[in-house]
């Protein structure tokens, strides 16, 4: 028996900054509500989440999902804690996501059916309601689109997810045996985590932002305040061209030419390593790692 299944959900939490696991796990994160489809059967939107207790513990019943870690945070960290279902196992999950990459395929549903030209495709006008309804109408409060017709609009959409799943589970084959193991594993992996030294990151992203200003004044100094930041991209090509640089671009391959022609003055030289430097001394990395470690795993 396969189950497809697809959460709509609201937080004040960005999923993209933080990750499911984090999402899900979040006080504000709330289930608008959960599609159902077993088998063949029409999908079904489920409000009431108690009922869904049958099916978690059905013996033959096997969970698909299209990114299906998304759900298996949701139903460990809401579906479990909060209304008190029966936990689901890893190896009962099964991803189109993960099917659609093992066939080499986009991995966003939209683009996979559309290449695959299904049937059932997603409902582009109710993804604009699922993004409104997802976060606060404003950032920073707690108030949401609890428009009842706005959330019809959401169960119709959660339920064409569903069937547009289900035809792509049906129309692409099956992990091989060994691909699948190796998802089982990679979804243990990814809902375990690893441990992440917090007071180091701490120390990294002081260090590099005292760096970062140390570098930037550097570069207010060498331009005469033509550009104050690394980041100040055209400010950068203006200032350079100026003097004769004739550059396009910033990225790697354009300044490695560039410095290389023996064109270019010291200044220009010493503007372009001060763009290099100030790029490899990035924090958005070590402050992902905060959005993204659980509370109580911090060391």
């Amino acid at each position: 028996m396969r189950v497809h299944i697809d959460f709509e959900t609201r937080s004040n939490v960005d999923i993209w900054e933080t990750g499911a696991w984090i999402y899900s796990t979040h006080p504000s994160t709330h289930v608008h509500c959960v599609g159902i489809a077993v088998d063949d059967e029409e999908p079904q939107i489920y409000t009431d989440f108690a009922k869904l207790k049958s099916l978690a513990v059905h013996p033959d019943a096997i969970f698909v999902a299209h990114n299906a870690l998304f759900e298996q945070c949701i139903w460990k960290n809401i579906m479990v804690k909060r209304y008190a279902l029966p936990p689901i196992p890893i190896k009962k999950w099964r991803c189109t996501m993960a099917k659609a990459c093992a066939c080499g395929l986009p991995k966003a549903l939209e683009k996979v059916a559309d290449i695959l030209k299904l049937e059932q495709q997603k409902d582009k006008q109710g993804r604009q309601i699922m993004l409104r309804m997802a976060k606060p109408l404003k950032e920073g409060t707690d108030v949401y689109d609890e428009d009842p017709e706005h959330l019809k609009l959401l169960f119709k959409y959660c339920k064409q997810d569903v069937r547009t799943e289900r035809e792509l589970d049906d129309t692409l084959p099956d992990l091989s045996e060994d691909e699948q193991q190796i998802w089982f594993y990679d979804q243990l992996i990814n809902t375990r985590g690893v441990h992440v030294d917090m007071s180091t990151v701490k120390k990294f992203i002081s260090i590099l932002e005292n760096k970062t200003v140390s570098l930037n004044k550097e570069l207010v100094e060498l331009t005469d305040g033509k550009v104050t930041k690394g980041t100040q991209i055209q400010s950068m090509l203006a200032y350079l061209n100026e003097g004769g640089a004739d550059m396009t671009s910033l990225d790697k391959a354009s300044v490695t030419t560039a410095i290389k022609t023996g064109k270019l003055t010291p200044t220009q030289i010493q503007v372009l390593r001060l763009r290099q430097q100030l790029g490899k001394s990035s924090l958005a990395k070590y402050r992902k790692l905060i959005a993204a470690v659980d509370d109580e795993e911090i060391l």
